[in-house]
């Protein structure tokens, strides 16, 4: 583990055990002769009573009578969902199985960076509380809010205390969050093992609040992008590559933003600054989000595999299609489409302003005219082809053409093919993995300087449910986004 990683742990480590021994302190001397004292019983009791204290002192110190700290809470508290939300799987392959209660395994490499999640390995219930991110009962005195998965079909509002301000972290108050096709999967757990509660979103635009006393990169007031990765040993071939996406000596729940932290379903993040990019002059702060793991996703391939002047197919025109479209096109590459005929009248409209020349509905037209006519072919729909549709794709590639794919469906899913057409054509098949920090950082740029704009749909962050359903279960144009900027201004700490 990275000596940064460790130093970090031990900041956070020093800081608990500094606030327990002023907080036993502050209560060995309490008068036990008042009434507000003598109702304080055990840890729970103190940090209700300490909460409550600190509310109250935060308010009056901003001129704020009884009445005003009363109608603040009332505020906050009528927001509060106590009830667990049923979230159904819909659309989905009837032979589809859904993890069981979650039971968390760490491996050696794990136990000596976050010692405190030891617990969950010997529990088999489904895990209600986070060690992290402190619950408050009373919504009026949560410092954050998020939307959390409790289990693969159920999703709960959760009101939280922030966690301690690591030396290299920044706390980010989100403004929008993008929701993709990998949050579902992720937090239904059907990429993996995922710890629940978990707060996913991987595509987060915000204001930093805070900062730690290490960070040099970034000032309080700094809007910032993050995306889905947080973390990596910094000391392997792959992190001095700046390929850090690709880093094997980082648990994958650590590496990534959502896992053993919280993503951008959430009010607010706290994660280390490393992976934290300030949005560039060209980037309008409601549709950048999606850059972060879509727009990345649809650059760094064709970055790496095609040119200007190459023939390229993408196949798939949602969240990353539509922005692979546009980065082709201002690449200098002759670009078509090859998407499904749903909702044509809605899509089709928006396809000539990305910059594609044509638009075929390769579930209702015949696509073997285009036999040998691409350089470059892209996949980006999140599910697997049927075999006789792939060989279909495969056979549209020149020899020696690439055929990469970007969209990852659900681990039971396996991918087959014709290896006559690959032999053959001396075809290559790549999969990519989104990118490492200099990629993004490429990808931000390039987007910013030439107009790649995602095209997104808007919803509240009190409307999470119905917009997680509109990715899920409809055709969005062409990314989902929440609005969290006025829902996460209501918290001042």
């Amino acid at each position: 583990m990275s000596q940064q990683y460790q130093q970090d742990q031990e900041f956070r480590d020093e800081q608990e055990r500094a606030k327990q021994k002023n907080e036993a302190s502050k209560y060995s001397t309490q008068d036990q002769s008042t009434p507000m004292a003598q109702n304080i019983q055990g840890q729970e009791g103190q940090q209700q009573f300490r909460q409550n204290q600190q509310f109250q002192q935060q308010y009056r110190q901003q001129g704020i009578d009884q009445k005003g700290i009363d109608e603040q809470r009332a505020k906050l508290l009528s927001q509060y969902q106590e009830q667990t939300i049923e979230l159904p799987i819909k659309n989905q392959d009837s032979s589809l199985e859904l993890p069981q209660a979650f039971k968390f395994e760490f491996s050696e490499i794990d136990k000596p960076i976050i010692p405190q999640y030891q617990d969950f390995a010997q529990s088999k219930q489904q895990i209600l509380e986070h060690r992290l991110y402190r619950r408050v009962q009373d919504a009026s005195l949560a410092d954050a809010c998020a939307w959390v998965f409790t289990s693969p079909t159920t999703v709960q509002k959760y009101f939280y205390l922030h966690p301690g301000l690591a030396a290299h972290d920044v706390r980010i108050r989100v403004m929008f969050s993008g929701i993709s096709r990998s949050d579902s999967f992720a937090a239904r757990g059907l990429w993996g093992p995922i710890p629940y509660p978990l707060c996913a979103g991987e595509e987060i635009v915000g204001e930093i609040i805070a900062i730690g006393s290490s960070v040099t990169k970034f000032k309080v007031g700094d809007k910032v992008l993050y995306g889905p990765f947080r973390y990596s040993c910094g000391t392997c071939i792959y992190c001095l590559e700046s390929r850090t996406n690709l880093c094997p000596y980082t648990p994958r729940l650590v590496k990534s933003t959502y896992g053993v932290f919280w993503g951008g379903f959430s009010t607010h993040v706290q994660q280390p600054e490393s992976h934290c990019f300030k949005i560039p002059n060209g980037l309008d702060l409601e549709t950048a989000a999606p850059i972060m793991c879509a727009g990345v996703n649809a650059y760094k391939p064709l970055s790496i595999f095609a040119k200007k002047g190459d023939r390229v197919a993408i196949i798939g025109i949602g969240g990353v299609g539509h922005l692979a479209v546009q980065i082709a096109s201002k690449m200098g590459m002759e670009v078509d489409i090859f998407c499904s005929s749903i909702e044509r009248e809605k899509k089709d409209r928006f396809l000539g302003q990305f910059g594609a020349n044509l638009v075929i509905h390769w579930d209702a037209e015949d696509i073997t005219q285009f036999a040998n006519k691409y350089d470059f072919i892209m996949n980006t729909v999140p599910g697997k082809l049927p075999i006789e549709q792939l060989e279909k794709f495969m056979n549209m590639l020149k020899p020696l053409g690439k055929f990469v794919i970007v969209g990852v469906p659900p681990l039971s899913e396996r991918l087959s093919f014709n290896f006559k057409t690959v032999i053959s054509k001396a075809l290559e098949i790549v999969c990519m993995n989104a990118g490492g920090v200099k990629e993004v950082q490429e990808a931000i740029d390039f987007c910013a300087r030439n107009g790649v704009r995602p095209e997104c749909e808007f919803f509240s962050f009190e409307d999470f449910l119905t917009a997680f359903d509109r990715m899920e279960n409809s055709h969005p144009l062409f990314r989902v986004v929440l609005r969290v900027d006025d829902f996460s201004k209501q918290f001042k700490r």
